[in-house]
């Protein structure tokens, strides 16, 4: 008999690589507090001017030797970084340290300047032989994955040692992590590959309490540090992290899309208990959708064929909301065959959306797995679904029947969008710009129109990088298509179209974000809409 072997090494990286340049950052960054007992913070600054390799500095007419993993500075700097009040608890800190055996020190020069050494650097970090002046403010140190996570279990996180927290876990395009193609996500490395999270799990890990978790991450989602992209019930939620591309590997940043997230982390879909085969042609919970367009192939599946159809109808209200017209259309056919034999565990699908009028049809790929029992047990039978690999989020339905806006897959916060709206222009057209400099690298052809072209190259892309950001590209560029569209139907058929619409503009659209001053000496050129630089002003203030 013959056998077909796969071997995968399982790799973790001890290490994660931390900028110089952005612990300057935030040791600048007083918006962010710094108070807490966990004191990552202090120890990453105090790494992040640790020497590489020998130097020599001139302090107080004394000139010092500082050799790798060392720094010397004066008490006043030490204060400054660590933004104390006093100076001794500025050393109360480096004492800490030395007690835990992660540094040792030594005051200088009337007790005005201190010279300490990271313990274990040359363990984490290269030692250069050749003596040259370091700089502080550019260039990247690694750092230990497990000293992070004894430093957060010391006491209770400030709210940078939080970010640090947030920042040292992420993880980019990992095939073994859920949604990290789509995005920098925070992963706590618990080998299931699934990084949702509950505000419990964080509460615990920064030993804050669960209203504390919250508030801190809306502070800094406002703030524009994260994205948080929360799940309805008891399913979790998820971090992203904002200008992680830029600042690790110098790239675009990439926009966040809340459904398409929901369909990579395998989300449970709640079908009622009522639902029967017998009853099912009755019961329909989409007003686009009805029964008589789904077709389900017979089949030996241990989920009940109304039990699929109820999964189709929920898969085509959210591939609608993606922006697939055929899902909107009370003519479309929907063809469900099964890919693989039922084993009580994992079943699998083809699922063929075909267009009556002849345009062009889709595929997915379905997985679905029937909930364990305790989950049957609960007045409603849960069924984490996958599509084309990855999950479907369902909203709890609320005791009417209609799921209240942030339940609805549809839903999109605008103001949020709009906000960003300046930034996500700015950088689509930056990297469309680069990816044509690459495209014309890599096949030598000039694209004119990059996102309409790139197919008619000629070239092959499966699998290829440019594939992968021209669809980044292409989703972001239909997302703004569909802000501008919208912004347009407001102007064009509103009875107050015309002033909405700048207000609009000069508050979000226009390249250049614009003071309350500047948009109201813009209002004082345009008499016929005077009136509303106010409204705009108020707006502004509230």
């Amino acid at each position: 008999m013959n056998y077909k072997l796969e071997l995968k090494q399982i790799v973790k990286f001890p290490r994660c690589r931390i900028y110089r340049d952005f612990i300057q950052t935030l040791i600048t960054t007083k918006s962010i507090r710094t108070t807490g007992g966990s004191f990552l913070f202090y120890y990453l600054v105090l790494c992040s001017y640790a020497n590489y390799r020998t130097s020599y500095r001139r302090m107080e007419h004394i000139t010092y030797t500082i050799g790798p993993g060392e720094w010397i500075c004066t008490v006043t700097d030490l204060q400054e970084w660590f933004r104390c009040r006093f100076q001794h608890q500025a050393l109360s800190i480096l004492r800490f340290f030395e007690e835990q055996n992660y540094i040792t020190y030594s005051l200088l020069g009337k007790n005005r300047l201190v010279k300490f050494k990271i313990s274990d650097w040359p363990k984490d970090n290269t030692v250069l032989e050749y003596n040259y002046p370091c700089k502080k403010d550019t260039g990247f140190f690694f750092f230990p994955i497990a000293k992070v996570h004894e430093l957060i279990g010391i006491g209770k996180c400030s709210e940078m040692d939080v970010i640090l927290d947030l920042w040292i876990h992420a993880v980019y395009n990992d095939s073994s992590v859920l949604g990290s193609d789509s995005g920098p996500i925070v992963y706590y490395r618990d080998n299931t590959g699934n990084p949702l999270t509950s505000f419990n799990e964080l509460g615990e890990r920064w030993s804050l309490s669960k209203a504390s978790v919250s508030r801190l991450l809306k502070k800094l989602e406002e703030k524009e540090y994260i994205t948080l992209i929360s799940f309805t019930g008891k399913h979790g939620s998820v971090i992203y992290l904002n200008n992680y591309l830029s600042v690790m590997f110098n790239i675009s940043d990439v926009m966040i899309d809340k459904e398409e997230i929901a369909m990579k982390m395998q989300l449970p879909i709640h079908v009622p208990e009522e639902i029967t085969i017998e009853d099912s042609a009755s019961v329909s919970v989409s007003e686009t959708v009805t029964d008589s367009q789904i077709t389900v192939t017979k089949n030996d599946s241990c989920v009940p064929d109304s039990h699929m159809k109820f999964i189709v109808q929920k898969v085509a209200e959210l591939l609608d909301s993606q922006g697939i017209p055929c899902c909107h259309c009370s003519k479309t056919r929907y063809i469900l065959s099964p890919l693989s034999a039922c084993k009580d565990i994992f079943n699998t699908f083809t699922l063929n959306i075909i267009c009556p009028y002849g345009n062009a049809a889709y595929r997915f790929e379905l997985s679905v797995s029937p909930g364990d029992e305790s989950a049957q047990k609960m007045p409603a039978v849960a069924e984490p679904s996958a599509l084309k690999g990855g999950g479907i989020d369902m909203a709890n339905r609320n005791t009417q029947g209609f799921p209240s806006p942030e339940e609805d897959p549809r839903f999109h916060d605008t103001y949020q969008f709009l906000r960003r709206y300046r930034d996500a222009t700015y950088s689509l057209k930056v990297v469309v710009h680069q990816m044509e400099h690459q495209f014309k690298l890599q096949y030598d052809n000039d694209i004119d129109k990059f996102l309409d072209s790139i197919y008619a190259a000629g070239a092959d892309l499966t699998g290829s990088d440019i594939e992968q950001r021209a669809k980044s590209i292409a989703r972001s560029n239909q997302m703004l298509k569909l802000l501008e569209s919208s912004i347009d139907l407001l102007r064009n058929n509103h009875k107050h179209g015309e002033q909405y619409y700048w207000i609009l503009y000069y508050a979000f659209l226009s390249p250049q974000e614009m003071k309350n001053t500047d948009i109201n000496r813009e209002f004082d050129m345009m008499s016929e809409i005077h009136a509303t630089a106010n409204a705009y002003w108020i707006f502004d203030k509230k």
